[in-house]
């Protein structure tokens, strides 16, 4: 499914126990980290991995409260029989 619209997913999942299987997630995740370091003032890189760990964090729980995916990706869903 490669809509940004989990409506029909939910009804899909209500009816039937559907099993979501990522096959390929984002490969860029909303905010760079770049445009971050810009925002938090910092001018060394030596907080960069926890940065862009904190970038795709807040992105997975901005999708999971909105239920939707907020740069495209590639499920499989999977009935479970």
């Amino acid at each position: 499914m490669r809509r940004n619209d989990s409506s029909h997913f939910n009804s899909l999942a209500r009816e039937n126990p559907v099993i979501p299987l990522l096959i390929a997630g984002p490969a860029v995740e909303p905010v760079t980290l770049a445009e971050m370091r810009a925002y938090l003032r910092l001018d060394d890189d030596a907080e960069d991995d926890l940065v862009a760990a904190l970038i795709k964090a807040a992105r997975l729980v901005v999708e999971a409260a909105a239920g939707r995916q907020l740069v495209e990706q590639s499920w499989r869903l999977t009935l479970d029989r």
